[in-house]
């Protein structure tokens, strides 16, 4: 009991931190402004917009997802990255330390606080194009299918991505890590030259077009791909990139736990 009161506490805490955050909301509002700027997004979003009652209500749904998924999860990863260090930096680490409860507990309420400040923007967004998909086509079932695309496609990339935004920062510079993100962000989900090695549309693609292939077969998606994923592979690349945040956040736990015993 007094564990899962140390998580709500700590995911409290972390969600309030983040959510008030003048960077948050600029640097998302900065990529927006990217989006908007972007001739083929803008044309695309405008001829989206036009048509969306001519398709089917989860159609609409997982493009509109995808759409999003393209750069607005840069912004995510980018705030999840100094958590850690701006509790050193105020020395708030120390006094968790000096708590009774278990690291392991305020570390995943960090984490899932953290996240679901620094994801509200995006989902935000998304619900506003949610409730124009129902406005267009009136059908009520938008709604639990919405939540359904949003569980499917993004959040097991958003829980990847923040995992490692939250731990990789703890041995590396945070502008650093927060540079190389970006960098990987295109090559590893954007990248559509195969001349070069990438991580683009394999089952660690946290940008979530091939969970949307797998899980929304037979949709008119974003990404196009001559070989659409099977059902098999999207629980695959589900249970990857779900499985390796979790593996990331142990060995951020036993990390942190060798640190402190080392001072």
């Amino acid at each position: 009991m007094k564990q899962f009161a140390s998580f709500l506490g700590a995911f409290s805490y972390e969600f309030r931190m983040q959510i008030r955050r003048p960077a948050l909301w600029i640097t998302m509002t900065i990529i927006i402004i990217l989006i908007l700027a972007s001739t083929g997004r803008s044309t695309f979003l405008v001829s989206y917009a036009q048509h969306v009652n001519k398709q089917s209500a989860a159609s609409a749904l997982v493009v509109w997802m995808d759409f999003l998924s393209i750069l607005l999860p840069i912004g995510i990863g980018l705030m999840m990255a100094d958590r850690l260090y701006r509790d050193r930096k105020t020395q708030v680490e120390e006094l968790f330390t000096s708590l009774p409860n278990a690291l392991s507990s305020r570390l995943l309420g960090k984490y899932l606080g953290g996240l679901g400040a620094a994801a509200l923007p995006l989902f935000t967004i998304y619900m506003l194009g949610v409730l124009y998909i129902l406005f267009q086509t009136s059908d009520w079932l938008v709604l639990p299918q919405a939540v359904a695309v949003f569980a499917l496609v993004s959040l097991p990339g958003l829980l990847f991505i923040s995992a490692f935004s939250l731990a990789c920062p703890r041995v590396i510079w945070v502008p650093l890590y927060q540079f190389l993100f970006v960098g990987y962000w295109f090559w590893g989900n954007l990248l559509h030259n195969p001349q070069i090695p990438s991580l683009s549309y394999t089952l660690l693609t946290p940008i979530g077009d091939n969970l949307s292939r797998a899980f929304f077969p037979g949709r008119d998606q974003l990404f196009i791909s001559s070989n659409p994923t099977p059902l098999v592979n999207g629980f695959i690349s589900l249970g990857l990139l779900v499985g390796l945040a979790a593996l990331v956040l142990i060995v951020l736990v036993a990390l942190m736990k060798w640190q402190q015993a080392q001072q």
